[in-house]
């Protein structure tokens, strides 16, 4: 009678290395895509951000009535911004100014009390009553910074906005840091100082 052949001590064990080798690497490929994604998501809740707050400026700026933060005809970059707009802004009243707000937008930090980090405001300042409203556009974990830019050679009431921003992990290729910059026209008045 003859016995079938079985596997080695030795074939068993170069099996199981194998198997073991094969699992880490579909375990290190799944986390390597996770992580990816998470990065890839924290990118787009950024970029999300920084359009809603460039659109929000846009809306703003684009019914200003009087500018409170003159740049310099030579060109200069400010990180706080100050208009006076229509409350109302899809109700442009050019010429009556009793239907306007105060808006500055400008990093605050800290961005709330007892808390690290800042965040880009949108500060409304009611002038009747002298009360401020401050609404998030960039939230304080992403550290967000901004400029608003007069460059030479532009028309002047043309404004470019630069926010920056940082994210905690960077997906391959790209770094963590996430820049959108926007060009925005103001229809009544100028940026420039009159100088």
């Amino acid at each position: 009678m003859r016995i079938p052949k079985a596997f080695t001590l030795v074939e068993l064990l170069i099996a199981i290395i194998i198997l073991m080798m094969a699992v880490a690497g579909v375990m290190g490929m799944s986390v390597f895509a996770v992580l990816q994604v998470k990065s890839q998501m924290e990118r787009a809740d950024i970029q999300t951000q920084m359009n809603f707050a460039l659109e929000d400026m846009k809306l703003h700026f684009m019914s200003a009535a009087r500018v409170d933060t003159l740049l310099d005809a030579g060109g200069e970059t400010a990180t706080s911004f100050t208009v006076l707009g229509e409350k109302d802004i899809y109700t442009i009243t050019p010429n009556i100014t009793t239907d306007n707000t105060g808006y500055t937008y400008m990093v605050r930090t800290p961005c709330y009390a007892g808390q690290t980090g800042n965040c880009l405001i949108r500060r409304t300042i009611d002038p009747v009553t002298s009360v401020q409203a401050d609404e998030v556009l960039v939230d304080a974990r992403f550290e967000p910074k901004v400029e608003f830019i007069f460059s030479v050679g532009n028309p002047p009431n043309y404004l470019i906005v630069r926010i920056t921003a940082k994210t905690k992990t960077a997906p391959v290729g790209l770094t963590n840091e996430v820049l959108r910059e926007e060009g925005i026209r103001l229809w009544f008045v100028d940026i420039v100082s009159p100088n």
